[in-house]
């Protein structure tokens, strides 16, 4: 494929790491790193300094910041790409996983068809980030984000997901209701419910 190259997560490690006098981050032109997994996914966590691709009717929709003529390093990744290869869809989920060791239906992995519409948009190769989001937050947690503020609906459901008997103290209740009321202007959640 050309225009296209895996990019170890050593490589992109070394390229958030790169410094001169400051931080090559800094650099508009240095480095465009593309997220294409879903909102949900991107929201939760992901690689620092990465934008997230948005798709449209079937068409990936770049960042307006971008501009990717002038742009040495452009990495897209998605939750695991391991190869250039054409992947296998699994035939037992609904969701836009993919794998290149279990039957489906054949198609291209996200990272891949966001790269092929990007390579006619630079002079460089776009690199593809092997084993995507989750190999490279493996190894490299400390250059991801990490969701940090959550909203009282959530993180109750959360709690009730992970120990389902659970029955928090009165108090502290009504002060997440106040903390809701100042984050959201309003409460969102009726704490007179018992079970809300």
């Amino acid at each position: 494929m050309d225009g296209l190259v895996l990019c170890e997560p050593t490589e992109l490690y070394n390229i958030l790491n790169q410094v001169t006098k400051l931080s090559r981050l800094t650099e508009t032109n240095y480095l465009c790193l593309l997220d294409v997994r879903s909102k949900r996914e991107y929201d939760e966590s992901h690689v620092i300094t990465a934008h997230r691709v948005k798709k449209k009717a079937n068409e990936y929709l770049i960042p307006e910041s971008v501009d990717l003529e002038c742009v040495n390093y452009c990495v897209v990744y998605d939750h695991r790409t391991s190869s250039l290869g054409v992947l296998l869809k699994h035939d037992d989920e609904d969701n836009d996983e993919y794998s290149d060791n279990i039957g489906g239906g054949l198609v291209l992995g996200a990272a891949i068809e966001c790269g092929r519409a990007l390579a006619r948009l630079t002079h460089h190769p776009i690199r593809i980030l092997r084993g995507g989001y989750e190999s490279f937050s493996a190894t490299y947690h400390f250059f991801r984000t990490q969701k940090i503020i959550w909203m009282p609906q959530k993180s109750w459901d959360y709690v009730k997901k992970c120990k389902n008997n659970m029955c928090p103290n009165r108090a502290l209740v009504a002060q997440l209701s106040k903390w809701e009321e100042i984050v959201l202007g309003g409460s969102v959640t009726d704490i007179s419910d018992p079970l809300f």
